[in-house]
């Protein structure tokens, strides 16, 4: 008997140190999600793992039930079913991993629906967010490249190049080192042979270029040496667009309206404290100048509306604050839009915005064709030829730039509508709490965490007309992290009612 006692208090102590274990990677998982994808995918699935060790050492299981449990298995079912029937079977099935993350979404809404463990790593995902956008706003301060201001007549640095610079090019880099004066690209002219070349790296417009300049040409100036011998004028450049430590702005752009939407919340719903609103007035500030300096238009207008839906879902003078934010930080962002761009906020001469309307007509063609099961994930990649996609092959391949054409196009009719579904109970069950649920009778952290998950939401469907934002690893972490804080906060107030009703 004894011995029977002390294998199961052993076994239960396993199964606690595992549960803590998993706990810490699940804070791991929401530091790094506005990093990098291998560390936040890495840390939930070690989450998940130990977590389950931990179940079945401790012999009990259970998933939090939430109402997205139809319409979200029922995707994932569908896509299933599609990936049978796909042109590309293997390349479909192993698409679906990516759509199962939604997985962290029931993990988070089951493990951090007792205590504070939901508000603890919200303020985690934000303060960690807070270290990219303070090495963001560095690097504009900063300048990354020399821009060319001007080119002196006579000028040696189109003359006696295989390239062409303009007035408005951006020198990068000179043989991998990083330009940050003009004695970078002298130095790196000296040092080498007279016959050899110098690789330049630069950047015209948005369009990243590389060319060579022959060493020869320039040694061989007698009466000019150093910096003198370019006959160019160049300033810091700062016109670049911000992506973090991604590699792509739009990326960076659309986990920064998530983020800076869950900042808003905490902003709206936080004690009437000076502290208190010094620390998320600043850190919306930054976190929305920050997407500013993305120049990506849609999630701007994205974090706008998502403004807009927490201000309506707020109460109090605080809604002030947050609406002369906007009201100066979209003009400057439509501005810097403008001015590194040179396309408006709604351009439909802008070149991005004709190629995304003639792919979009491509996806919608192939939605006719196959309008129940799709094509199957990834199978545009390896039959858009004789498909003739792409304006044949004029356009770089790659998705639909929609995520409702682009499961449309992979999964079928139904799944769109199932993941219209997804994204209508959640923004109903998120909204009909607020509204029903006093907001004296919820802790304030409770609250931001709601709005801030509401918010985002609504500006994630809203940027998803134009960009393909569910099919971004990053982004979905975030999306999925977010909302699962939010459902997990829906479940613990109303596990502690029941409770309140059984005594």
């Amino acid at each position: 008997m004894t011995q029977a006692i002390s294998i199961s208090d052993s076994r239960l102590s396993f199964g606690n140190y595992f549960e803590k274990t998993s706990t810490f990677f699940l804070y791991c998982c929401a530091l790094a999600a506005p990093h990098t994808i291998a560390g936040s995918q890495g840390s939930f699935l070690a989450a998940a793992f130990f977590w389950l060790i931990s179940c079945l050492l401790k012999k009990e299981f259970s998933i939090k039930r939430t109402p997205l449990d139809f319409p979200l298995l029922g995707l994932f079912a569908w896509a299933s079913l599609s990936a049978c029937f796909s042109y590309e079977r293997m390349t479909s099935f192993s698409g679906l991993k990516q759509l199962a993350f939604f997985s962290l979404f029931y993990f988070v809404a089951t493990r951090a629906c007792d205590g504070q463990r939901a508000r603890r790593l919200a303020l985690v995902l934000i303060c960690s967010c807070s270290i990219n956008v303070c090495y963001s706003i560095y690097q504009k301060i900063k300048g990354e490249g020399l821009r060319i201001d001007k080119i002196y007549e006579g000028s040696l640095i189109n003359r006696r190049t295989n390239i062409i610079f303009v007035e408005g090019d951006v020198l990068l880099r000179a043989d991998g080192k990083a330009i940050t004066s003009l004695q970078v690209l002298s130095d790196a002219v000296d040092n080498g042979p007279a016959d050899s070349m110098v690789k330049v790296d630069f950047r015209h417009n948005e369009l990243l270029l590389t060319g060579e300049i022959l060493r020869r040409r320039f040694q061989k100036q007698e009466k000019l040496v150093g910096v003198e011998r370019f006959a160019i004028e160049v300033s810091p450049a700062r016109d670049f667009r911000s992506q973090g430590f991604y590699n792509h702005y739009s990326t960076y752009a659309e986990v920064l309206q998530l983020i800076t939407s869950l900042v808003f919340g905490f902003l709206l719903a936080s004690p009437r404290k000076v502290n208190w609103l010094l620390f998320f007035g600043l850190f919306a500030l930054a976190f929305t100048t920050t997407l500013v300096f993305t120049a990506t238009r849609a999630p701007l207008a994205a974090l706008g509306l998502s403004a807009f839906i927490i201000t309506i879902f707020s109460q109090g003078q605080r809604r002030l604050i947050l609406i002369a934010l906007l009201l100066v930080i979209l003009p400057v962002g439509a501005y810097a839009i403008a001015k590194w761009r040179g396309v408006g906020l709604i351009d439909l001469k802008d070149g991005s915005t004709t190629w995304r309307l003639e792919i979009w007509q491509e996806g919608l063609n192939l939605v006719k064709k196959h309008p129940i099961l799709g094509i199957g994930k990834g199978s545009e990649r390896k039959h858009w030829k004789e498909w003739g996609m792409f304006r044949n092959g004029e356009l770089p391949p790659g998705h639909f730039h929609s995520t409702f054409l682009q499961i449309a196009v992979w999964w079928g009719i139904p799944a769109l509508l199932l993941y219209l579904a997804v994204i209508g109970q959640m923004i109903k069950t998120f909204a009909n709490f607020l509204l029903t649920v006093k907001a004296d009778a919820l802790n304030w952290q409770q609250r931001a965490i709601i709005l801030g998950a509401l918010g985002g939401l609504v500006g994630f469907s809203f940027s998803s007309l134009v960009h393909f934002n569910f099919g971004d690893g990053e982004v979905v972490i975030v999306f999925w992290l977010i909302l699962g804080l939010a459902m997990a906060e829906i479940l613990s107030i109303k596990n502690n009612k029941s409770a309140e009703m059984v005594e």
